[in-house]
């Protein structure tokens, strides 16, 4: 004897649910899933008080939400990663009715960066807000100040200008894969894979800007070398 299609639970629609289109015991045809799903992730940003952390049932609706506005147009930020490892590694700055802020750390060159964005609710679209380095190189922290880029590398030597070398911030990031059980990523030391950031160059720490450019460094700076 044939099961009974489940009808969809959406106000007045009269279509068969969906075999994989359930939202928390409520059923929904495939055009109706994605309001389906907003409407329970309104329900659970109804429920959530200040301070408090968002719950399991939480993010999945958000990975869900995610997951059905992500097409054609995939934010720089959210390329390559799954709805999954979006629910998993983003954190959300701030939560209302209209919006939902989040940023995500991600490692290009295997050197930390982190991306904002903006997940418009009212609009069901995503945008990539803003891109925020950890780390700048000689070459463009010279740039900012005026200074050669042997000026700032004798800086740097002298104990003057905080900054590591690429290859201490790729190995830390593998060996954290690795102990994650992430066997299958990249290999930093494989030449094939360095991108813009030789092994042997330094970084220097995005906070360094502000904390330089209020510093008595900039005295006399001029473009000469050290």
């Amino acid at each position: 004897m044939a099961t009974k299609e489940r009808q969809c639970q959406w106000p007045g629609c009269s279509n068969p649910a969906g075999p994989a289109h359930f939202v928390y015991g409520r059923a929904y045809c495939p055009p109706h899933y994605l309001s389906g799903v907003e409407l329970a992730l309104l329900e659970e940003i109804r429920k959530l008080e200040e301070g408090q952390p968002q719950s399991i049932r939480f993010r999945n609706l958000f990975k869900r939400y995610i997951e059905g506005l992500l097409g054609e147009k995939i934010p720089p930020g959210l390329a390559k990663l799954t709805p999954s490892q979006i629910e998993g590694r983003a954190h959300l700055s701030h939560i209302s009715q209209d919006k939902i802020e989040f940023c995500i750390e991600r490692h290009g060159d295997f050197i930390p960066e982190t991306y904002h964005f903006q997940l418009s609710i009212k609009d069901r679209e995503i945008i990539q807000t803003a891109w925020e380095p950890h780390y700048i190189t000689v070459a463009d922290f010279a740039k900012r100040f005026g200074f050669t880029e042997r000026k700032v590398r004798h800086l740097i030597t002298t104990g003057q200008l905080k900054a590591t070398r690429a290859s201490l911030l790729q190995d830390q990031w593998y060996e954290l894969m690795i102990m994650s059980g992430r066997e299958y990523v990249r290999k930093p030391w494989d030449p094939s894979n360095w991108g813009f950031t030789p092994r042997h160059a330094y970084l220097i720490p995005f906070g360094e800007i502000e904390r330089f450019s209020q510093s008595d460094k900039l005295e006399g700076k001029g473009n000469r070398a050290a």
